[in-house]
């Protein structure tokens, strides 16, 4: 028989537990909508943006015959900001509507080092706190009344593989963000993972 003092202390118990082995940022292996975190090369992508699940776009989104969201990821360094720019487009897993959301989720990374694209070999195995001043992330979609917040409350990106042995080089990880602030739409970007190939423009 429980005692209300025993029962109080397994509460507790259970409370820190969960607390602890919680982490927003790990990718959740083991649910279907997302593609799997995986060695092998799938050019596919993933996330959770605010409880809803998003993959790699399978077309490009455009309007009047222009690409505004391509389907494949872009990598690239840019000389003026001198950082990384990844760029990954996403639909949201529609089950019961023709109707497809676009999202777009570009990365600035920037170190003391990183003066070219093939300088990202650094990155390998390397979790990247994502800040407003040096490393970032953004979200952007082609809906004009979308309104991301653009300051992160926190967030990280993490490399778990990079490989420019290959050609194109191929790249994998995770990544999960929180985006906030007055008068905008907050964004939670939970459960993120990517596995694509590129060269040093796109893949």
């Amino acid at each position: 028989m429980w005692t209300k003092g025993v029962k109080t202390v397994f509460g507790l118990v259970v409370l820190i537990f969960l607390v602890n082995c919680y982490d927003p940022f790990k990718p959740d292996f083991f649910d279907p909508r997302l593609p799997k975190l995986s060695e092998e090369n799938t050019n596919s992508w993933g996330a959770f943006i605010n409880d809803q699940p998003y993959v790699r776009s399978s077309f490009c989104a455009s309007f009047s015959g222009i690409c505004n969201i391509p389907n494949f990821a872009s990598l690239s360094y840019d000389e003026e900001s001198e950082c990384i720019e990844l760029i990954l487009p996403f639909q949201l897993v529609a089950e019961d509507t023709l109707e497809v959301d676009y999202i777009q989720i570009t990365f600035k990374l920037k170190t003391q080092n990183l003066d070219n694209f093939y300088a990202m070999h650094q990155f390998h195995q390397k979790t990247i706190e994502l800040t407003d001043s040096v490393n970032y992330a953004f979200v952007s979609s082609l809906d004009p009344d979308f309104n991301p917040c653009l300051e992160i409350r926190e967030g990280k990106i993490f490399f778990w593989k990079i490989n420019f042995d290959l050609e194109p080089a191929h790249f994998s990880g995770t990544f999960g963000f929180v985006l906030d602030g007055p008068d905008c739409d907050k964004m939670e970007v939970f459960s993120g993972r990517f596995n694509f190939t590129a060269s040093e423009f796109h893949n």
